[in-house]
């Protein structure tokens, strides 16, 4: 099986702002090429923990903490793309050999490669097939991008981004769970951010799948139990009043108070079922 890290590896040794200016010339480099070759030909996105710091950095900055803000920034480089020819590519411009995956490996890895940083310290870029608690049907449907000097980097969209945050949270390789519930919540503001942007840009009729979407999480299993369990709140990521959301008057009026109503109610009986077999209920729904 492909390694994800090295076994040596120490993220808390990385100072965090350099770490993100470093991969932000990668991630440059990858872009760069004329004629969107990186997403058109290679079908390369950027995702996981990267994908958050970019998304962070576009909307959160300005009000993060300082454990968010180390939190936020990845110790890797995770990217999609659609066959090893993607490995090929991105280990042309970024001067790196990728080790590919065999058809005998299990593992959602294309290809792994290790580049140098900070002296001797050898960081890891990935190019993965899928991630997890996403279809990569959906990442593509939903694919966004940021702008980095000038740069267009693919990425996926912010509540694909929570999504897989969310997933990461219940996820058998979760080893911290405080620092993954964080980056969910990290996520969670960024999405609402983004359909802030995206129902000034193109009025409500823009984001009416984008809420589909967040109300399908927030009653998952997944979305219900992050409440409960975490206080992790996906109903927060919907745009509100408050925020100066430019939504017709029947969505904050109708849509959005019942919408509050049913997903308190699952979460509710979710909560019952939980006392009922002495599982710890840290947040109470509210009625």
């Amino acid at each position: 099986m492909v390694k994800a890290h090295p076994t040596d590896f120490d993220p808390a040794s990385l100072d965090r702002a350099e770490l993100f200016s470093f991969f932000k010339e990668k991630l440059k480099d990858v872009y760069r090429a004329p004629g969107r070759i990186a997403i058109d030909q290679y079908g390369l996105i950027v995702v996981g923990g990267q994908a958050l710091s970019l998304w962070a950095r576009e909307y959160l900055l300005d009000e993060m903490t300082g454990k968010e803000i180390q939190f936020s920034t990845s110790d890797d480089l995770d990217f999609i793309g659609r066959n090893h020819t993607a490995a090929d590519y991105c280990g042309e411009v970024l001067d790196i050999a990728f080790r590919k995956a065999t058809d005998y490996e299990v593992t959602p890895n294309l290809a792994v490669a290790e580049i140098a940083w900070d002296n001797d310290t050898k960081l890891v870029v990935d190019i993965l097939e899928s991630i997890a608690g996403v279809s990569t049907e959906e990442i593509y449907s939903h694919l966004e991008s940021v702008t980095i000097d000038n740069v267009t980097i693919a990425v996926i969209d912010p509540i694909s981004c929570l999504k897989s945050r969310l997933y990461n949270l219940y996820a058998p390789w979760c080893q911290d769970p405080e620092r993954e519930r964080i980056r969910t919540n990290l996520a969670i503001r960024a999405s609402r951010y983004y359909l802030l942007d995206v129902l000034e840009q193109e009025g409500y009729p823009g984001v009416r799948s984008q809420l589909k979407r967040l109300y399908r999480l927030a009653v998952s299993r997944l979305g219900k139990r992050a409440y409960c369990e975490y206080g992790v709140d996906v109903l927060q990521a919907f745009p509100r009043s408050e925020d100066g959301a430019s939504a017709p008057e029947e969505y904050f009026r109708l849509e959005l108070p019942r919408l509050y109503r049913e997903v308190s109610e699952r979460r509710a009986r979710l909560a019952k079922h939980h006392e009922r077999f002495g599982i710890t209920v840290k947040y109470q729904p509210l009625n």
